[in-house]
């Protein structure tokens, strides 16, 4: 996984100016709106996964990369939300594996945590969903902003001031995953309490002109 994430990483930093900019903007609003906008995001996802892998493996089934492509992104996106449950519950387990690593690596017994952390993700969805999406999108900003270089076969935080890589990049990046989940539950809450006011303002401006209606009348 991590060796998929390096050659994701070097891809992306040898991108145009414009898809690393797009992706940047991308990974920002996936931080704000990850639970939000969940359905939106995995569907978007699964869809996109669908059709990279039918660009790549067009030729081994003997089809056009372009129609290869078009079917699979369309296949998939019709089985999104269905999806939704299982990939949360895949990037949950990965998730839980890659804490223990960290935190006590003797114990990271691969499929006990991938399966723990599956169950935990199905028990505590919206958690994991957030840290997942704000786990993610700040990947994306490193990685698009050059903060996220590739040396060899492993990832390097550069940032001026500091160069992080192996465990203490992982530290990093989950203090990082922390801060983002908070950050989208803090704006869920500031916008949900907003709507609620303007909800609560737009009833009782409605019952005064009411009010005022019935004493014309």
């Amino acid at each position: 996984m991590e060796e998929a994430l390096a050659q994701l990483s070097q891809v992306i930093a040898e991108s145009p100016d414009w898809l690393r900019y797009l992706l940047a903007g991308w990974g920002g609003l996936l931080i704000v709106t990850g639970w939000r906008w969940h359905r939106f995001w995995f569907s978007w996802a699964v869809t996109l996964a669908g059709g990279l892998w039918g660009l790549v493996n067009a030729q081994r089934y003997q089809l056009s990369p372009l129609l290869a492509g078009v079917l699979m992104a369309i296949g998939c996106g019709c089985v999104a939300l269905a999806l939704t449950r299982l990939v949360v519950f895949v990037a949950g387990g990965w998730l839980c594996w890659q804490t223990v690593r960290l935190v006590a690596n003797a114990w990271a017994n691969g499929l006990v945590c991938f399966l723990v952390g599956g169950i935990l993700s199905s028990l505590l969805f919206r958690l994991v969903v957030r840290l997942v999406t704000g786990g993610v999108g700040v990947w994306l900003l490193a990685t698009t902003l050059h903060w996220l270089s590739v040396s060899g076969e492993e990832m390097v935080w550069q940032m001026g001031w500091t160069d992080l890589q192996g465990k203490q990049l992982g530290w990093f990046w989950l203090g990082a995953t922390l801060l983002a989940a908070m950050f989208q539950a803090f704006w869920d809450h500031a916008l949900d309490a907003w709507w609620s006011r303007r909800q609560q303002k737009a009833k009782e401006k409605a019952a005064k002109e009411k009010e005022a209606a019935a004493k014309a009348a």
